[in-house]
């Protein structure tokens, strides 16, 4: 999480518009906010994905139709 703050930092120059200021200021925060949405749904998604695959995993041991 830390990286995504420091790459706006580090990419904060580089957006330009014709408004500098208020483009670069409003582009960081979309940056930041697309950055953190992402590892947000990350996380959620892996943390079912691993749920589900325990459980299949689980049920496997008492055969397979339990896993299906």
């Amino acid at each position: 999480m830390g990286g995504i703050v420091l790459l706006a930092v580090d990419l904060y120059p580089v957006f330009v518009g014709e408004d500098e200021g208020e483009f670069r200021m409003y582009t960081t925060i979309a940056f930041l906010i697309g950055g953190f949405t992402s590892i947000l749904g990350g996380y959620i998604c892996m943390k079912a994905a691993t749920q589900s695959n325990y459980r299949t995993a689980y049920q496997a041991t008492f055969g397979l139709n339990a896993a299906f």
